[in-house]
């Protein structure tokens, strides 16, 4: 038994070092944690300009997925502990332009981003069909969850965890069992 996981362990490190880096590199971690979904929110609401890019109802395909990341990951107890399911997700606040340097022709497209404390909400009782008249606005009930910022650190937060216990914990793991069942052995041997 010992000869077989003397043989198969270094086999499975080097398997899963590899596709673990992998996995990395070209995204499958991100898209099996849905991580994919919640930057590409976060890409929206850094580029947009406003109406209807900045915001996000709960008949989108990205809503759950974003709304279960934040709620899981935010530290007011407000919001971890709301049972109620907000109707949108938006960000507040404009874009801002950088700006230019030296003569840049007026045919180049004008590029826009928010910045990374513009802050991300919850919106209660606030439907798209009535959005867009701007009468529904008042009556909607309002939550702050966190910034543009902290939605990207929440997603790097992630990541790290994530390679923490898979780089640190599970591969030293099997290399230390590999090491404890060579030495057995060779002391076996003496």
């Amino acid at each position: 038994m010992r000869t077989i996981l003397r043989m198969v362990l270094p086999i499975l490190v080097f398997v899963t070092t590899v596709s673990y880096a992998s996995g990395d590199y070209y995204g499958w971690w991100d898209r099996l944690f849905n991580r994919n979904i919640v930057l590409s929110v976060w890409e929206r609401f850094t580029r947009s300009q406003g109406w209807p890019n900045s915001i996000i109802f709960d008949d989108e395909p990205e809503f759950e997925v974003l709304l279960n990341f934040m709620k899981s990951r935010s530290s007011i107890d407000s919001v971890r502990n709301d049972t109620r399911i907000p109707s949108a997700v938006a960000r507040l606040g404009g874009t801002i332009t950088p700006p230019m340097i030296g003569d840049v022709s007026e045919n180049w497209p004008k590029f826009h981003y928010a910045i990374e404390t513009s802050p991300l909400i919850f919106l209660y009782d606030y439907q798209r069909s009535t959005a867009k008249r701007n009468d529904s606005a008042d009556s909607a009930r309002i939550q702050y969850v966190c910034t543009l910022g902290e939605l990207q650190m929440w997603v790097e937060e992630s990541r790290n965890k994530e390679r923490f216990w898979i780089a640190a914990i599970l591969v030293n793991f099997l290399s230390l069992t590999i090491f404890f069942l060579t030495n057995k052995s060779k002391e076996k041997i003496d």
